[in-house]
C-alpha cells in the first residue's frame, strides 16, 4: 500500500523489523504525529522527516544513527533540536521511563 493512501495515519510503529533505511515516502504522511522505529538497523533518518507538520514524537531508539535530519523551517527545527535532546538521553539510557 503506498504510503500516499493513508492521508489520515497519525501513528505509525515499524520497530524491531531490522529496516536498514526508513524509505522518503513517509514525507507524505502528513497527518503523523508520532513515529516509533526503535530497534531497527537504521544508519540515518530521510531529511524529508523535518517536513511533517504534525510530527510530535519520534522514537529511534536502539537503532546505529549518526545524526538526525536538518529541519526546513522554524517549526521542524523546534522538533529536531528536542529529537536531538531526545535521542542523546537514550544513549545515555537518561530518558525518562526507558527500558534500558
Amino acid at each position: 500500500m503506498a504510503a500516499c493512501s493513508l492521508p489520515r495515519l497519525h501513528t505509525l510503529d515499524a520497530s524491531a523489523n531490522a529496516l536498514t533505511v526508513l524509505p522518503a515516502a513517509v514525507s507524505q504522511l502528513t497527518s503523523l504525529r508520532a513515529l516509533a522505529v526503535r530497534q531497527n538497523r537504521l544508519a540515518g533518518l530521510p531529511a524529508e522527516l523535518g517536513g511533517l507538520p504534525q510530527l510530535r514524537s519520534l522514537d529511534a531508539r536502539q537503532n546505529r544513527l549518526t545524526g538526525l535530519p536538518s529541519a526546513r523551517r522554524p517549526a521542524a527545527a523546534a522538533l529536531a533540536a528536542a529529537r536531538r535532546q531526545q535521542v542523546r538521553a537514550w544513549y545515555q539510557g537518561a530518558w525518562p521511563g526507558a527500558c534500558v
